[in-house]
């Protein structure tokens, strides 16, 4: 291969490269501000147009007056007396949060994989030596971690719509963040196959 041959294909690689990170880091963006805020899913009142209730995976708050519980120390008796509508019943309240804790467990390890793939992302892009002889296999294993964070977020919210429907945008912020995610892994696995060749 000729010298600007290679020098052509190695700027490929980076910029490749490059829009992975940018692509992955506005994601992991998302996931943060999605799981992290109160509005996945909003309860109104009878007319359709006031918020009552704020559900995320962590907590739940009465919009009337603020105030918000961990949904792990949530009792039925509180969930009654402020008239929740989707836990009015003790046994669907218990199913409901553990429910919701599970889908906020496989959310947490979820974003956990995505930022330990976008951090071994930015060290591959770096000029090196040591990663030099490995950096086709380093790649490669960069698409794995964002793959299995891709199923750790589906499983996330596969879990969580079976507590509640999605309907505020902490929930679409989060899908949205699973799915640049999801279109991360192939420009990994891209620059991975094109630095073994």
């Amino acid at each position: 291969m000729s010298a600007p041959t290679a020098e052509y294909v190695e700027q490929h690689h980076k910029v490749a490269c490059i829009s992975a990170i940018i692509l992955s880091s506005i994601g992991l963006l998302f996931l943060c501000v999605g799981i992290g805020t109160s509005s996945w899913h909003i309860d109104y009142d009878l007319t359709g147009i006031t918020h009552q209730w704020y559900t995320s995976y962590f907590f739940t708050c009465y919009a009337l007056n603020g105030t918000c519980w961990n949904n792990q120390y949530l009792s039925s008796s509180v969930v009654n007396y402020y008239e929740q509508p989707l836990t009015s019943l003790a046994p669907v309240s218990t199913d409901y949060y553990l429910r919701l804790r599970n889908a906020a467990a496989l959310g947490i390890i979820g974003l956990l994989f995505v930022s330990f793939g976008l951090v071994a992302a930015i060290f591959l892009s770096l000029r090196s030596k040591q990663f030099q002889k490995y950096s086709g296999h380093l790649h490669l294993f960069t698409a794995i971690l964002f793959a299995v964070a891709a199923l750790f977020q589906r499983a996330a919210l596969s879990e969580g719509a079976r507590a509640f429907s999605v309907n505020g945008y902490s929930g679409n912020l989060y899908q949205t963040g699973h799915a640049l995610t999801i279109a991360a892994i192939p420009v990994y696995a891209f620059v991975a196959a094109r630095i073994y060749l």
